[in-house]
């Protein structure tokens, strides 16, 4: 993972979308997951590891339900700095490599897991164009990229087990998870 170059694109993957108008859709949430596990919950530019928001809210809430007498900063919907410091940087996101907006594809070839700092910062710029201007150098720790880190998804899976606890948005999540670690288990890996 850390010596691919940071615009690699994966060959064969799902169509891209076909563009309609300046209006970009949403990326199912089925393919988000596959991005995230095929890049190992690290971002693909600084290569520091990604969380998974809605497993912070996840925690947040048990903490509140506990009574716990302070204020955590867990989760914020908008990953404000001061309210949730962790997702303002460690967001996991998906990034278009080459931009949306500059005619990049709009599927699983062209995407990439990004930490919400390195996607807020490349912007609409080339993957190049950001690695030269801004990006420096990526985050090599001493015995390699982790291993089993999975951005907290075991998290929310354990804490989330009640459906009637999360959100819609938080149950197609899950749903998304089951299927793809199902899917993954089957073949053996």
């Amino acid at each position: 993972m850390q010596d691919e170059p940071i615009f690699a694109l994966d060959a064969g993957s799902a169509a891209p979308t076909v563009r309609k108008g300046n209006a970009r859709p949403a990326v199912p949430k089925d393919v988000q997951v596959r991005v995230y596990f095929r890049d190992g919950w690290l971002c693909r530019y600084c290569h520091r590891p990604v969380v998974f928001a809605p497993a912070l809210k996840t925690l947040a809430k048990l903490v509140a339900d506990a009574e716990y007498p302070r204020a955590v900063a867990y989760y914020n919907l908008n990953y404000r700095s001061d309210l949730a410091p962790l997702l303002d940087y460690q967001a996991a996101t998906i990034d278009h490599v080459e931009p949306w907006s500059k005619d990049g594809e709009h599927g699983e070839g062209n995407y990439v897991t990004a930490c919400n700092k390195c996607n807020m910062k490349k912007s609409n710029r080339s993957p190049k164009a950001f690695a030269d201007e801004e990006c420096g150098k990526p985050v090599k720790g001493k015995y390699g990229p982790p291993k089993d880190w999975d951005g907290f998804v075991s998290v929310f899976l354990v804490l989330g087990k009640d459906p009637g606890a999360l959100a819609a948005s938080e149950r197609d999540w899950r749903k998304a998870f089951e299927r793809y670690l199902a899917e993954r288990d089957a073949i053996g890996r």
